[in-house]
Parts: C-alpha cells; structure tokens; sequence
C-alpha cells in the first residue's frame, strides 16, 4: 500500500515519456519528409511484389529473348508489346535526358500535397453536368498555385467528349471506365486516352472515366435513373466495356489509411460487404464503420506512419474477393444499361504491381472477364519522366497517347479490318 503512490508516477511518468517519444518521432518524421524528401511511394503490408517491372526498352527485349522472366507474361506478348511501343515512337526517349524535379515540384507530382479544386472542377467530375465547354484550374492549397489549367469538354450525356462516339464506318463500341487516369484530369478531352483510342482505331470511342471514381461510383449511378445518359448509345453496334485498374481502386473500394485523409468525401460512398458469401451494401462509410475510418483517416496523417510506409487495413483474402466481387456486380449493371455488351476487359494500368498478384488470382476465376496487362511497364524510367504532368500526379498527354495506341493494337484486329 505504501509504494502505491510511487507506482502510479511510474506509470505516469512511462505513459508520459511514451507520449513525448511519439510526438518527437512524429516531428522528426515530418521534417524528414518535408524538407529531405522522405519516402514518395508508400509501401503495402501483406502484399508480395512478385511481377518485374521493365524499367527500359532493353529491360523489354531482353524479357522478350527469355533472358528476363516477366511472370505471368508469355514472350509472344512482350514481342508484340516491343512492337507496339516501337511502332508508336518509345526510342525517341533514348535521346532525350531525365526530366529533373525540385523536391518542391515532386511533392506536387507524387501527391503529397492537398488540392483545392474550383466549384467547375468538382462538377465535371461527376455525371450530371451537361454541355460543358470551359477552363479549368487545379489549384494547390495553401500556397494557390496552379498545377494545371485546360479546357474541358463534356457532351449533352455528362460525358467528356471524345471526337469519337458515332463515327461513320465504326465496327464497335468502347466504352472506357475508369477513374481520373480514364477522365484525363489535367489534359483537354482531345487527349485523354479514349479519345486516343478513337483516333488510332476509328472505332467509336466513349469516355466513361469519373475522377476519384472506382466500381462503387459506377456502381451508385448505375442503380440512379438520372444518370442513364451517361451510359446511353448512339448505336446498336456490339459494345465493349473496357475497365482501368489503379492501385488506388484497391484502397478505394476497401478504406485504407493512405487513401482516407486525402479523400474524406469517400465516407459518404457506398460500403458494400461480404456475408455469406454473398456481396451486400448498406449505408455508407462513414455510417456503417463510423469509428474505424476516422482512426484510419487521422492514423494515415502521421507522418511518422509515411515515413514507415505502413498501410492498414494489411489486405487479404477478404479484400481482394470484396474488391472483384464489386467489379463483377458493376459488370452485371453496366450489361442491363447496354444489351448489346459482348466484352468486359479488365486492363491493369502500367505500374499497378501492388495488389497484382493476388488480384489476378481472383479475376481468373471469372471466365467472362478478359485481363490485359501493362502493370509491368515502368512508364517513368521508359519515358525519363515525362510519364506525368510536370506539377500532378496524373498521366501525362504522351502517357495518354501511349495507353491510346497500345489499346488499339490490342484490342483491334487490324488485319481483318484491313480485308
């Protein structure tokens, strides 16, 4: 009894000392990231990096001659791969030096600043603007400076326009859905790489890619009756849907602590869930797992946890079946939208290598779904940098351009269009 006092300040003075040791990791953390540049990528808990990713056009012959194994990847394809990316100019890249970054700059490119987008910019990134025809700014919070400034078309359906959508002498219709990467954040319509796609192919080309948006977004507007123009035709040509896979759509669809505190309006989306072996949904987020996101949301902004690279939820089994369930659910909604879709194609984007391996486990068992694959592509040492805008990190024009082409040799039988 008498040594009861002197144990409680103990155990205040460790519980003390604990706080103090965080708070001062938590400050060096920040200040090594702020002003040496810490950690730009975050790493991923529970996930096995076990595709190469091909940094040159050497990296890319060499796996193509068997003497660089690209799991997963047959030599067949990475010889035509090699074909395409010559094809469409990759080696004018070879002359040209690394694009140098200010540390300042890269913080804008890799996302480690908050944007503040204007009022028109929040507007067109979802589908119920209409005939829209403007500039937009994409501001940075505090200093106000602008990262970008293009202008944005968007057709009578709220989607961006493509140049592309009921050309005379089309075969078929893609549809690409997808989020800012299929949208063209940062890029004017013309260029974004459905756009692309139109003009390398001549097929009719739709733009359906919703900035910040994922499967649950689709899911959302597919199940509104105000949103059907969105997904409305022209034609009754025979439809593909080609869908673009980011690593983000991962942390979107499940609420990571790396996605929550720069996207705190992902609260209000959809939670959908597995029971039973059965996907469901109900509410949203921040209603349905009140508590667990907000520590996510308040746990990512530490910089010590950056710095540490560390990502919870540490993804499994679970995660990756509740993320190709929505997908296959999104499939099924998009198919009662367009009679005529014969195709689903699911593209991992170049670099998508986190959730790669697992993911794929997943899609393969869905016979009706047909995986296309670049996540092996190192497009910023392929491009030296040009991969990005120069202040965003969003694909560039040239980026677009690429995903564009690499889309149409793939996807188009040119040889029996020819005939």
């Amino acid at each position: 009894m008498k040594n009861r006092p002197q144990l409680l300040k103990n155990i205040l003075l460790v519980f003390v000392s604990s706080i103090l040791g965080i708070l001062l990791f938590e400050l060096l953390a920040f200040a090594y990231i702020e002003f040496c540049g810490g950690t730009l990528t975050v790493k991923v808990l529970g996930t096995d990096k076990t595709v190469r990713k091909l940094h040159s056009i050497s990296d890319i012959e060499k796996a193509a001659n068997g003497e660089i194994i690209v799991e997963g990847v047959p030599k067949e394809r990475l010889k035509k791969i090699l074909q395409y990316l010559n094809e469409w100019g990759i080696h004018k890249y070879d002359v040209l030096d690394n694009e140098e970054f200010t540390p300042e700059e890269n913080k804008y490119r890799f996302g480690n600043k908050d944007y503040s987008d204007l009022p028109a910019k929040k507007l067109i990134a979802y589908p119920f603007t209409k005939n829209f025809d403007k500039i937009i700014e994409l501001k940075s919070i505090p200093e106000g400076k602008i990262l970008y400034s293009v202008r944005y078309k968007i057709n009578e359906f709220g989607r961006k326009k493509t140049g592309y959508e009921n050309k005379d002498g089309a075969h078929e219709n893609f549809l690409f859905v997808g989020c800012s990467f299929t949208f063209g954040d940062g890029v004017e319509s013309e260029f974004a790489f459905p756009s692309r796609f139109g003009y390398y192919s001549s097929e009719n080309a739709y733009n359906l890619g919703v900035g910040g948006g994922s499967q649950l977004h689709h899911l959302k507007f597919l199940a509104n009756s105000k949103y059907n123009d969105f997904y409305k035709l022209r034609n009754n040509l025979p439809s593909t849907v080609v869908y673009t896979f980011i690593d983000d759509h991962m942390r979107r669809i499940n609420g990571t602590t790396v996605y929550l505190p720069k996207n705190y309006m992902f609260l209000y989306d959809r939670y959908y869930y597995i029971e039973n072996d059965k996907l469901k949904f109900d509410t949203t987020f921040n209603d349905r797992i009140f508590t667990k996101a907000r520590f996510y949301k308040n746990l990512g902004k530490s910089s010590l946890i950056k710095l540490i690279g560390i990502e919870l939820p540490i993804f499994g089994d679970y995660h990756f079946n509740l993320y190709v369930q929505t997908l296959v659910k999104m499939k099924e909604e998009l198919k009662k939208k367009i009679p005529n879709m014969n195709k689903f194609i699911f593209v991992f984007y170049p670099d998508a290598t986190l959730f790669h391996k697992q993911l794929l486990n997943h899609l393969k068992k869905y016979d009706d779904i047909e995986i296309l694959d670049y996540s092996f592509l190192r497009l910023e040492s392929l491009m030296k940098n040009r991969n990005l805008l120069r202040l965003d990190p969003h694909p560039s024009k040239e980026t677009h351009d690429l995903i564009g082409y690499l889309l149409s040799r793939e996807l188009i039988d040119h040889e029996e269009k020819a005939k």
